[in-house]
């Protein structure tokens, strides 16, 4: 019987089954905050939702166990591209990035190897050049022509 007809069966005195109820949200509680997660995660869909009683919860964890992997592929792909870029810089520069440290002449290169990606960049274009800001949790990086000018925390 699918989880949608569990809970609309009511016993014989018209009310719900509570107990019925109760174990329809214990099994699909976690299938929904999955559902919501930044499929970063995999569940055993097979463990946690047999597919003979809960055919649709199955089919939705194994579409977010998909997604999880490709986000993992991709975020290796991503991982090792910055990787091959960080191993690439000056002697100097990569010291700097090793100590996760942020010094002024660095270059905007160096500045993602030694902070990472920053969840935002904000560029401007005018008759000196590109200037751009770029916004870390707690902390704004100034970055005009690929060189670090100064940051504010």
């Amino acid at each position: 019987m699918s989880p949608e007809r569990l809970h609309c069966q009511r016993s014989s005195k018209g009310r719900r089954d509570r107990k019925t109820l109760l174990s329809i949200a214990i099994l699909l509680i976690p299938c929904f905050a999955h559902a919501q997660s930044d499929f970063k995660t995999t569940t055993d869909c097979d463990k946690v939702y047999p597919k003979s009683k809960f055919a649709a919860a199955h089919q939705m964890c194994l579409e977010n166990n998909e997604k999880a992997a490709q986000r993992k592929i991709e975020s290796d792909k991503a991982a090792a591209e910055l990787q091959a870029k960080c191993d690439a810089l000056p002697a100097q520069e990569r010291a700097i990035v090793a100590r996760k440290e942020l010094q002024l002449g660095m270059s905007e290169q160096a500045l993602r190897c030694s902070k990472g990606e920053p969840q935002t960049i904000h560029q401007s274009v005018g008759s000196w050049g590109v200037r751009k800001q770029f916004v870390y949790v707690g902390r704004y990086v100034y970055v005009e022509n690929g060189k670090v000018t100064s940051w504010s925390e």
